[in-house]
């Protein structure tokens, strides 16, 4: 499908990923993290949900919706919100 879209043989492509980091190492995380980053940056759109502070740490906050299951109905806000340090893997120092 990526090669498809990098080919020049699709326009548009949106990635809907389940769970990505799920039975990887951390290092395994990183890797793959940096081979989407590669693919958006060419162009492709990448929806994923996430558990891993791996994966939330390193997105910028514009690209990023926290969903909170506080209660009903669940609730919605852009990381930019909240505080890096409540993922606890916080790169950015």
């Amino acid at each position: 499908m990526a090669q498809r879209f990098i080919s020049g043989k699709e326009t548009s492509l949106i990635c809907g990923i389940e769970e990505p980091e799920t039975s990887l190492h951390t290092g395994a995380q990183k890797v793959l993290l940096d081979s989407m980053k590669t693919l958006t940056a060419n162009g492709v759109q990448i929806i994923y949900t996430t558990h891993s502070p791996v994966f939330v740490s390193e997105l910028s906050n514009e690209n990023t919706i926290i969903m909170k299951n506080e209660g009903l109905p669940g609730q919605a806000e852009k990381r930019d919100s909240v505080p890096h340090s409540s993922f606890h893997a916080d790169s950015r120092g």
